[in-house]
């Protein structure tokens, strides 16, 4: 479950990645040419832009819930390089992350008129936004499996790292 839940919480971001990259560079890539005239008057590209970097960054570390690298830091790391990632490091930004994309995706699904009207974005753009609950569902569900498998044994009833 862990991994079909990673491999959907890094493919919707890095589908809007894709979007506002193409519009970074002038390509209006499932909107309006007057809303892709209005980004480059403005400096809406560039925010555009900086989302798409943080969303590609963010796609990168999920991948972390699945890979050795999220369980030992790999060696070329500076000081912690061949030490385990404290389960913590990598599970509370991940659900922080899985509440903001939740909360603005709830936004985006109840606002579904502003792609339509203002933007004149194309139904598949729409339905790369709608996606986004389901992104911080499958960020959520990510983390909790990569808890699971990382946690320790309990003391009391013996529950643990040896279920991996």
């Amino acid at each position: 479950m862990g991994r079909w839940a990673t491999g959907v919480a890094v493919t919707v971001p890095l589908l809007f990645a894709a979007t506002r990259y193409a519009w970074m560079v002038g390509v209006p890539l499932g909107i309006s040419d007057a809303a892709m005239r209005h980004l480059l008057e403005t400096d809406g590209r560039w925010r555009g832009g900086a989302l798409a970097t943080f969303a590609v960054v963010g796609a990168g570390l999920t991948l972390g819930l699945v890979q050795r690298w999220g369980e030992v830091f790999p060696r070329w790391v500076v000081r912690l390089g061949g030490r385990p990632v404290p389960v913590r490091l990598a599970v509370i930004p991940a659900i922080v992350v899985a509440a903001l994309v939740m909360s603005a995706g709830l936004g985006l699904v109840s606002n579904t008129d502003i792609f339509f009207g203002e933007l004149g974005a194309q139904p598949w753009l729409v339905g790369i936004h709608v996606l986004w609950p389901i992104w911080a569902a499958a960020l959520g569900v990510a983390a909790y499996a990569y808890h699971l498998r990382r946690r320790e044994r309990c003391a009391v009833c013996g529950v643990g790292d040896s279920e991996r």
